[in-house]
């Protein structure tokens, strides 16, 4: 059977203890001592609070004011049917709102404990406070109560509430920085009736919806802050986010959608795949990858698409080079890395300067010059292969074949292996006559690869 913690009713003596524990401590036990009273009881007595809030330590007062709950300790009664406080010096919500700080009078706004009725109080504390506080309010985990602020925050068009373009734009960034509040959203906006905690069914998806859509309003002024962010970091439900992609001109704010798209997105991400900017189709395509949806995506650049599309000649083939930019530039590389070899080994110039290379490589400085140009070259040679196989993946099988052909012609006529031919030649086989069987193991040994990479990233 579980004991009655020592400090959860607090006596004349256990207030004594506490309170010489505290002033004997430094800030930082201090505020030590407060989250774990408040961990194990609801608030810790009167007297020492009444310490915390005043004391001359700045970094205690800032502690109590975003963390402290039950900070009023008046004493109520109920007469005539009406509530009435006294001792109203024992409010230190009120100690803490009249703070020297102005800091620690905006810690209090962001305190959940101290705000808990936010539809009924979020509007009148908004309007009372300075920017600072307000930018505090935004980060309080139950603001995500009052939608009606919120939405009079992210309409660009209302002036209800008398604050400037930078100071909305601030104001909606501390809003989208509240994860307590975002999780909370994100979770509930799609749970059935049964499932539903609160009163507001629907509500909250609604919300969501309208954040987009009053962000969907915003001027595109450079560099675009909205409606960037809300499509980034603003979670809805796949019709809103589909239906704002179509009619999005941005191609910032559309890569913005895709990238913040789930496993349910999957007609904005079809919309992705056949969007006229290569940003866009890159950002598809990344995410598709990122959520295994390939089987479920259908990519096809002739299909229909609602997004805008260029009709002239000339931007045809405008967006054709730019789309095969990349080969361009390394199918010139590789013709000039081949012309060079041409020339050294075929010409008496070139045989000359290979020479004089060959006795500067036996030098111990050489050597190192060498095998530096060697790794760097052969690095540079695997990145382009590398970056030309994710292009292009519908070559992947002609790469398979060239490389697959190419070390066979390696193993057999520069290592003389006929090892390393037949496995070469083994390779080659299974890459034409089982290629899904041979796709498969590839993409799971990538898939390893990448996750031990990131493990050992985030040890890092």
């Amino acid at each position: 059977m579980a004991n009655m913690l020592r400090y959860e009713m607090a006596d004349d003596y256990t207030t004594e203890e506490l309170t010489r524990n505290y002033e004997r401590s430094t800030p930082e036990n201090r505020m030590r001592l407060l989250e774990s009273l408040y961990n194990e009881i609801y608030r810790p007595p009167y007297k020492l609070a009444r310490l915390a809030v005043q004391d001359q330590n700045v970094e205690v007062r800032e502690w109590i004011a975003r963390h402290g709950k039950g900070l009023d300790y008046r004493e109520s009664r109920l007469i005539d049917g009406e509530l009435v406080y006294e001792k109203p010096e024992r409010d230190l919500e009120q100690h803490l709102k009249n703070d020297p700080d102005p800091f620690v009078r905006a810690c209090l706004r962001e305190n959940p404990h101290v705000f808990a009725l936010i539809p009924l109080t979020a509007t009148n504390e908004f309007l009372e406070s300075n920017h600072i506080e307000r930018l505090a309010l935004m980060r309080n985990p139950k603001i995500h109560w009052d939608h009606q602020l919120l939405k009079k925050i992210f309409d660009y068009d209302n002036q209800e509430l008398g604050i400037t373009l930078q100071e909305r734009k601030e104001l909606i960034c501390a809003f989208l920085t509240n994860k307590e509040a975002f999780d909370y959203l994100d979770k509930t906006r799609n749970l059935p009736r049964s499932e539903w905690p609160t009163f507001d069914y629907g509500m909250n998806n609604n919300f969501l919806i309208s954040l987009w859509e009053l962000a969907a309003k915003w001027p595109k002024e450079k560099p675009i802050l909205m409606p960037y962010i809300v499509y980034r970091y603003v979670p809805v439900n796949e019709e809103t986010r589909a239906k704002i992609y179509k009619t999005e001109q941005e191609p910032v704010c559309r890569e913005a959608i895709l990238d913040s798209c789930t496993e349910r997105d999957l007609e904005t991400l079809q919309l992705g795949t056949v969007d006229e900017n290569e940003s866009c189709r890159s950002a598809a395509q990344f995410t598709i990858d990122q959520l295994k949806l390939n089987d479920q995506i259908v990519t096809d650049t002739e299909s229909d698409s609602e997004t805008p599309s260029a009709g002239s000649f000339l931007d045809k083939i405008k967006r054709w080079r730019d789309d095969n930019e990349e080969l361009f530039v390394a199918g010139a590389f590789l013709v000039f890395i081949g012309l060079t070899a041409l020339f050294v080994l075929f010409t008496d110039e070139g045989s000359r300067m290979l020479a004089k290379l060959a006795d500067f490589s036996s030098t111990p400085l050489g050597l190192i010059v060498f095998w530096f140009v060697l790794i760097f070259l052969g690095l540079l040679a695997v990145g382009i292969v590398v970056a030309l196989y994710n292009r292009y993946q519908w070559l992947h099988r002609w790469f398979l074949r060239i490389f697959w052909l190419g070390l066979m012609g390696v193993g057999e006529y520069v290592l003389e292996s006929k090892l390393i031919a037949y496995i070469a030649f083994a390779g080659f086989l299974a890459s034409e006559f089982l290629p899904e069987t041979w796709e498969l193991i590839s993409n799971d040994l990538a898939d390893k690869i990448v996750k031990r990479l990131e493990t050992t990233n985030a040890k890092k």
